[in-house]
């Protein structure tokens, strides 16, 4: 008697059914029917019997299915617990994380110090812009992401989203602006200029963002569109325009910039840099991460 056939006759004892418990384990008729018969012989009494083309148990089979169904799942809960185990320990955790150098500057730290506390969870890093890890996750190409919280799947549930922090908004314009310095600041005194925006290739909601900014002012924007916020910066060196985004994107290096902070609308929520956990599995690891970036903020 093999541990097969009795995992057949517990099947077919269920379902009262051999064409159905073949379908449940994917084999044929023949071969559910062949195993029971063997085993039948084997044991020297019948277990089940065919009443109008329904499967009863005999009192034997009923009697041996009390005592096998209880230990058949326990043995499968307990292989499924073992296999997640497995899965888990030693398994490559893809992290998608945002391309920006402020971003990546300080979560390495992070990643080091997770290295040292989990080592059985060695991660593997794909960088890109919000738009890209986005379709990672789309493509099951990650299994966690450090992106923007206006920014993840639609079928991501809240409790496996865990926010590090705000990002903070703010008006960029060259220097040299006629209102760089004017105090106090006034978004409207922008609406003849045009506004520098990430295009839908860079951000899904980028564009969406700053019109709907704009239009809650009172004006419609003008747009030019571009696909980093590096040349959104070179273009306002040479250029008139203005962008609205966040602050850590944009590195000022040549000091001809001016950042002034904005607020954002009050029926918005605010943009928040957070993990996602794509898979429950992962919940554990992204909720770590956040924490100990949180501590770097």
């Amino acid at each position: 008697m093999t541990f097969l056939q009795v995992r057949y006759f517990i099947e077919v004892s269920i379902r009262k059914s051999i064409t159905r418990a073949a379908e449940y384990l994917y084999v044929s008729e023949q071969a559910v029917s062949k195993q029971l018969k063997s085993m039948e012989r084997e044991l020297g009494f019948p277990l089940i019997y065919v009443n109008k083309r329904r499967v009863e148990m005999t009192s034997a089979g009923e009697e041996l299915f009390q005592i096998w169904e209880p230990m058949l799942r326990r043995m499968d809960t307990a292989l499924l617990r073992i296999q997640q185990e497995n899965d888990q320990m030693g398994s490559t955790v893809r992290l998608g994380v945002l391309e920006y150098e402020n971003v990546i500057n300080k979560l390495m730290p992070v990643l080091a110090e997770y290295a040292k506390e989990h080592s059985e969870h060695p991660i593997e890093i794909l960088t890109g812009s919000p738009r890209q890890l986005y379709d990672y996750a789309g493509n099951d190409e990650i299994d966690l992401m450090l992106t923007f919280s206006t920014e993840i799947p639609d079928n991501t549930m809240h409790e496996m989203l865990y926010p590090v922090s705000v990002m903070k908004l703010a008006a960029i314009l060259p220097k040299d602006h006629p209102i760089a310095d004017k105090e106090p600041f006034d978004f409207m005194d922008l609406r003849d200029d045009t506004f520098c925006i990430l295009s839908s290739n860079h951000s899904l909601v980028a564009q969406d963002s700053v019109c709907r900014h704009c239009r809650s002012m009172g004006f419609e924007p003008k747009i030019k569109f571009f696909n980093s916020p590096e040349s959104i910066e070179v273009f306002l060196m040479h250029h008139t325009g203005v962008s609205v985004g966040f602050m850590d994107l944009f590195h000022n290096h040549s000091g001809s910039l001016k950042m002034i902070p904005i607020d954002y609308l009050l029926h918005v929520n605010p943009t928040r840099l957070a993990f996602v956990s794509l898979e429950q599995k992962n919940v554990a690891v992204a909720k770590r991460l956040a924490e100990m970036l949180k501590a770097e903020m």
